[in-house]
């Protein structure tokens, strides 16, 4: 930015968007003591652009040193603070990052972030006016508390990157779907639970991902999006065995799978070579289907050769039986 431009602001109420109309040095010491500012809201400052703002708490001096006190109404409320010597230059430019007030504060945001690297709650910059000017304005150990309305900073002066970017990639699995046989065997279920099972947090710089079993991964350059989808034999080919979801995960009940239930070799697929979701068995002369009296789960096949129509006993000295 250029001096004429600064020179305006320490003229005006800009960066502010609103001043004390009642007159007064205290009340109008930031018109000249700030001549720019911008802010930086990070992911994790809970900003709203339609519900919060940005405003000048407070000044305070101790010595030659004056502070400068940011906050946003955003909740809880993290302070920006610029600090300044008396000795500095006219329009001079300071960069600073919000930090967390209190332990508590503390706790709840790194319990937030996981295992994640942190980042700035919000962060900004400050340009001022003449130092002497302001600091014969404040005594030593002086602190000038402001309303919260009184020197709100422009909208446009504050950037927001809530939702704006990813920031991490966590790779994590749902719970697979476990086959629970019912009572007597006559039905079974699928449960799945909700869990997560989380695998690695907060992968970040250049990534490269890589197609595993089954799987392919299609770059479109003009769009620059990335296409995951599944495909038999693609990728890594088909898996020699189950893949686990974590560490040490073992099929349910000593079940040979990992979703439980019986394996391929244990199960009849075909009867001969038919198969299919419902295979239909038809008695025919002579032969008799029907459920087992006491096991549900198995049918009998008789062959009882009814229908079939059976002669006498032959005569003596015959040597053959008609059917």
């Amino acid at each position: 930015m250029s001096v004429d431009f600064y020179n305006e602001n320490v003229n005006r109420a800009y960066p502010f968007i609103t001043t004390d109309e009642t007159g007064g040095v205290q009340p109008l010491l930031p018109e000249f003591a700030v001549a720019d500012f911008g802010a930086i809201m990070g992911p994790d400052a809970g900003y709203n652009d339609e519900l919060h703002l940005v405003y000048l708490k407070s000044i305070s001096r101790s010595g030659t040193t004056i502070t400068f006190d940011f906050r946003t109404t955003a909740a809880p409320t993290h302070a920006l603070k610029f600090q300044r010597e008396i000795s500095d230059a006219k329009f001079s430019t300071e960069f600073a990052e919000a930090v967390l007030e209190s332990s508590a504060s503390s706790s709840a945001e790194s319990s937030n972030s996981g295992d994640c690297p942190t980042q700035p709650l919000w962060e900004g910059f400050l340009v001022t006016g003449n130092m002497a000017a302001i600091a014969a304005a404040i005594a030593d150990g002086e602190t000038i508390e402001f309303d919260v309305a009184l020197w709100q900073v422009e909208p446009s002066l504050v950037q927001n990157l809530r939702e704006t970017f990813v920031r991490t990639v966590n790779l994590a699995n749902h719970d697979r779907l476990h086959v629970t046989p019912g009572e007597s065997c006559s039905s079974q279920s699928s449960l799945s639970s909700d869990e997560i099972f989380v695998d690695t947090r907060c992968l970040t710089g250049d990534l490269r991902l890589r197609e595993g079993f089954n799987c392919s991964i299609r770059q479109e350059n003009a769009t620059r999006t990335l296409t995951i989808g599944a495909a038999v034999g693609a990728g890594s080919g088909l898996p020699c065995e189950e893949i686990p979801l974590y560490a040490g995960e073992d099929a349910p009940g000593g079940d040979p799978v990992l979703s439980g239930g019986p394996d391929c070799l244990s199960v009849l697929k075909t009867i001969n070579g038919v198969g299919g979701t419902i295979l239909q068995l038809t008695p025919g002369d002579g032969v008799r289907i029907f459920p087992h009296e006491t096991s549900p789960n198995k049918l009998v096949v008789d062959v009882d050769l009814h229908d079939f129509a059976i002669c006498a006993l032959p005569d003596e000295g015959e040597s053959s039986l008609s059917i």
